[in-house]
């Protein structure tokens, strides 16, 4: 059984992954100065992101993703958008700040923790109460009856508890 994937890993892959997405050829030299680091310590991250099959790269080659490597460079990218939004569009952290604090947390965070998060910021926009909305009227709790293809106007009920429990405590 293969050992999880560290952090600096995932970043290697993030990286890569938007390096490309940039339209960029994903160099060890540009990786490096993309991370702050140096050229052999992005050589010998892609030798270990290769055996796990991650990545495809021969030596002064360009990097390319596996398809396992664009999957799980998608997820770490996703937690980092959606934990960047929540700093910037709910906590208003500068963003600068959100950038490197989305970088830290997007490999620690929960599963849990991110559905609630990506609920709450779902509840936040269907109820136009983002950072720069103003509230709608239309925004109610789902009703019993509502399936989930027809919820879509109410407020999703895990952002509805969560902004339950965020009013309580203030209280």
């Amino acid at each position: 059984m293969k050992k999880p994937l560290t952090p600096n890993m995932e970043m290697y892959l993030k990286t890569i992954y938007e390096i490309v997405g940039e339209g960029s050829e994903p160099r060890v030299k540009a990786i490096a100065d993309r991370l702050g680091v140096k050229m052999p310590s992005v050589s010998g991250a892609l030798e270990s992101l290769q055996h796990r099959g991650l990545v495809a790269h021969d030596r002064y080659g360009d990097v390319q993703l596996t398809s396992r490597g664009t999957k799980v460079a998608r997820e770490v990218k996703g937690r980092n958008d959606l934990i960047h939004r929540f700093l910037l569009e709910v906590l208003r952290i500068p963003p600068a700040t959100a950038s490197r604090d989305a970088c830290v947390l997007e490999h620690v965070v929960s599963p849990q923790t991110l559905e609630r998060l990506a609920s709450f910021l779902e509840f936040l926009h269907v109820c136009g109460r983002g950072a720069n909305e103003t509230p709608r009227r239309t925004c109610r709790p789902p009703k019993a009856s509502e399936t989930d293809s027809t919820r879509s106007s109410a407020i999703p009920a895990a952002g509805a508890a969560i902004l339950l429990d965020v009013a309580v405590a203030a209280a």
